[in-house]
């Protein structure tokens, strides 16, 4: 089927991805909801993959052919630029959509008053065996920039509407993490988010992923951008605080136990003002998150004292939490052996 008005503009970049590619095009080719165009964009690929491209002789599938590579961001503005649909869609080359993603995606978005969907989703290994779920993360659209502070988008797995790129004249920018970069522009324009808790989307681990060959650049970029959520609180991170901060968020307690719980708090108490002063992030939302990773690492610390707990259940008000002295002595004596 082709359509000169398509409903969705499916946009995959691909870079010797043929190992997997054959999988990941036939899992969009038979969508449940089909007005869509397929936009491929050969990125300088030197395998097979523009041979299994071409050999899948479909109307809607376009193909954008670079002669070198020019990088997921050029590809995917490649794509941008092209596409006609009402909505963006995203697939990797590696991954596998669930029939009914695109059907599920779009009534979400026409139902809900949102810009962008993304959904939950379980990871593969190269052999297409389960290996784990995604962890479940709640948020409501009025809380997408907050969601952000602490989490990311599933860009593998998106749609959203094509407006928004037109609307706030915004597309990729040339960065590790340009998915990540990208949703923080648009929230902070205005978009409004929503996540569908079905597993729509398999998402292939393996050691030639894009994600996993260039880990380093992500993590640093990422990094980067967590403290810039900070600044635009209106304050401006020590270096020893960018370290604290980053572990907080990420909940990694390898890092988290070298700091005391009263620094933790502290640092926690003082984003949390600093937002209540300048009311840039989703109150109830900041302060639940924030909240539940206070808890989560008091627990985990090997070594607690009694001057940690009664500082947890002062603090507790704060967050507008109650904290009983049950609670408190569980807490105090839950023992990781993670």
């Amino acid at each position: 089927m082709k359509s000169d008005n398509p409903k969705i503009s499916v946009l995959m970049p691909v870079y010797n991805g043929g190992q997997f590619l054959d999988k990941s095009i036939k899992s969009v080719l038979n969508q449940t909801l089909n007005n869509f165009e397929y936009i491929i964009i050969n990125d300088g690929s030197t395998d097979d993959s523009l041979k299994i491209i071409e050999f899948f002789e479909d109307s809607r599938i376009k193909i954008i052919n670079f002669t070198k590579n020019m990088g997921i961001t050029a590809a995917l503005n490649n794509g941008l630029n092209a596409a006609k649909g009402d909505y963006i869609a995203r697939q990797d080359q590696d991954d596998i959509s669930h029939p009914e993603r695109f059907m599920l995606q779009v009534e979400y978005i026409e139902n809900n008053d949102v810009d962008l969907v993304d959904t939950n989703f379980i990871f593969i290994d190269e052999n297409d065996k389960y290996l784990h779920d995604y962890a479940k993360r709640y948020f409501n659209p009025d809380e997408t920039l907050a969601h952000l502070f602490f989490y990311e988008m599933v860009h593998a797995s998106i749609m959203c509407k094509r407006s928004l790129f037109t609307k706030y004249n915004i597309q990729y920018r040339k960065r590790p993490t340009e998915d990540y970069d990208l949703f923080i522009r648009l929230a902070k324009a205005g978009m409004r988010a929503g996540r569908l808790d079905q597993k729509l989307i398999k998402q292939r681990k393996h050691p030639n992923s894009m994600c996993t060959s260039d880990w380093n650049n992500i993590k640093e970029d990422i990094d980067i951008m967590r403290n810039e959520f900070v600044r635009d609180l209106g304050i401006e991170p020590t270096d020893y605080e960018k370290k604290l901060h980053i572990a907080f968020v990420e909940q990694n307690s390898s890092i988290l136990n070298q700091y005391q719980f009263r620094e933790v708090l502290h640092w926690s108490n003082k984003i949390i003002k600093a937002n209540s002063i300048n009311k840039i992030y989703s109150s109830n939302y900041f302060k639940e998150q924030l909240y539940l990773r206070l808890i989560r690492f008091i627990k985990r610390k090997k070594k607690k004292s009694l001057l940690d707990m009664v500082q947890l259940r002062r603090s507790a008000g704060f967050y507008e939490k109650r904290i009983s002295f049950r609670d408190l002595f569980y807490i105090y004596r839950f023992t990781s052996h993670r």
